[in-house]
């Protein structure tokens, strides 16, 4: 790995994982912070891993360390995706620096119907979506919580009719730990869109297909829970990742480039995000999902998207760390 640019002293990776028997999506947060341990074992830095939970005073320990960074892995706190933010919120009282993006722009972007609400309003293509109302009946919709990622509840039983999702979703309040909405389904394909800072418009890496291969008859073609998670389960065996060649679907790549590096500037992402599509049968694109700080375990889609374009792990967090402590610099 090449030393970044401006490489500090410190970098404490940060997650929330406290549990002594982790969820699968915990266990795998465990995995990026080792292998960015391990990426970052060959310079000249220490590097700490720090776990936080609701209290977080440990985090005012860090304002007394200079020349550090904090490498943000925070994914939810005591197991509720709409708290990821507060770590963040906290650094930036602090004035810490760390990796990925603001605490608002994780607050929205964990908040699913807001940002649909804001991608809307930007012209930029998101299904129809209901967290308020009923949506209608004989309408093929997909039910999601409203604000958690890693498909967190979701399974192949989150897809229904109008009809059938109107209970689960009137029955919540909106703005409830718990509430749900519906999404109308796109029953298309599926596209990840990685994206990594660089001096001026973010770089767009190779984009991934995820196939659906083999796939249990009458499933739904859809990444939920176990589909991405239990690795002994058909729907795991049935997804399957293929990164678009240079010049592969010219098209339909130029469509899905363009769009994510509007989601990238509207949301105000930085250093690294993905955009998840679904493409409808006529081929017309559609955001579903915006993840910033997405995954970085080596065998994700964010690191095999990189390693399409040439870069290997230790050099995209090379990267990542050269983006945050250049924008640390420029504000201070």
């Amino acid at each position: 790995m090449n030393t970044p640019q401006w490489m500090p002293a410190e970098v404490v990776i940060l997650h929330s994982v406290t549990a002594t028997n982790p969820t699968p999506d915990e266990a795998d947060t465990l995995v990026q912070a080792r292998a960015i341990s391990d990426a970052l074992s060959a310079l000249p830095c220490s590097v700490l891993e720090l776990a936080v939970g609701l209290d977080m005073t440990v985090l005012c320990e860090l304002q007394k360390q200079s020349n550090m960074l904090v490498f943000n892995l925070v994914e939810s706190l005591e197991g509720r995706g709409a708290l990821l933010h507060l770590p963040v919120a906290v650094l930036d009282s602090l004035n810490v620096a760390y990796t990925g993006s603001n605490p608002m722009t994780l607050a929205i972007t964990t908040d699913k119907p807001l940002s649909k609400q804001l991608l809307r309003a930007a012209g930029i293509p998101t299904p129809d979506w209901w967290d308020t109302g009923a949506p209608p009946e004989a309408r093929q919709v997909i039910v999601k919580p409203s604000r958690e990622d890693g498909s967190c509840g979701i399974t192949a039983a989150s897809v229904m009719t109008g009809s059938d999702a109107a209970a689960l979703v009137v029955s919540k309040p909106a703005d409830a730990p718990d509430a749900l909405f519906a999404e109308a389904f796109i029953d298309g394909r599926e596209f990840n869109v990685s994206l990594l800072a660089t001096d001026a418009e973010p770089e767009v890496l190779p984009i991934a297909e995820i196939r659906f291969v083999d796939f249990p008859e009458g499933r739904p073609k859809i990444l939920d829970y176990e589909a991405k998670w239990a690795e002994d389960s058909a729907a795991y065996r049935g997804t399957v990742r293929h990164t678009l060649s240079a010049g592969e679907e010219q098209e339909l790549t130029s469509q899905l480039s363009t769009i994510a590096k509007k989601v990238w500037t509207l949301f105000d992402l930085r250093d690294y995000a993905r955009i998840d599509f679904r493409v409808d049968a006529k081929g017309h694109p559609w955001v579903v999902d915006i993840n910033a700080n997405p995954c970085l375990a080596p065998d994700a889609g964010f690191a095999a998207a990189a390693a399409a374009a040439g870069m290997n792990f230790s050099e995209i967090i090379g990267r990542i760390i050269t983006a945050a402590q250049h924008r640390q610099r420029n504000s201070s």
